[in-house]
């Protein structure tokens, strides 16, 4: 029989819970991600600005590097927190309007988030494992 619902996926009420529970906390992480971004943000610039003399001076070649690296840095934050909030916000609509598009979105931006996360951390690996190594070779010479 070719029946084209034979390929449905049903959503029970025990998963419409835990997805409605995991988009609650997506949207409290992400909500206290970007407080905590916005609040990095402004003691960066207050600490760039208060030690130059704010911005009647202007900012030394110095200046501008302490500022521009952990602000490159915070801004590496901002991509994952959008998507966790995205993900919370469909999942969300997904549960109270049982729309298949919403869910689709959800999972759309869960699967950003955690392709993010694979690759920073695979990095991280490949650069430890660098750091590793040189360690090693400059140890043994």
């Amino acid at each position: 029989m070719n029946d084209l619902n034979s390929n449905a996926l049903i959503i029970d009420a025990e998963a419409k819970t835990s997805l409605s529970e995991s988009a609650k906390w997506a949207n409290v992480l992400s909500i206290v991600g970007f407080v905590l971004i916005a609040l990095f943000a402004i003691v960066i610039l207050s600490t760039a600005f208060a030690g130059s003399g704010g911005l009647i001076r202007g900012l030394s070649i110095n200046e501008i590097g302490v500022l521009i690296g952990p602000l490159l840095v915070l801004g590496f934050f901002i991509y994952p927190t959008i998507k966790l909030y995205k993900y919370g916000k469909h999942a969300k609509n997904s549960v109270v309007s049982a729309s298949s598009s919403e869910l689709t979105k959800a999972f759309e931006n869960l699967k950003s988030l955690v392709r993010f996360l694979a690759i920073v951390i695979l990095l991280f690996l490949v650069f430890y494992a660098i750091h590793s190594i040189r360690m090693i070779i400059s140890n043994s010479y």
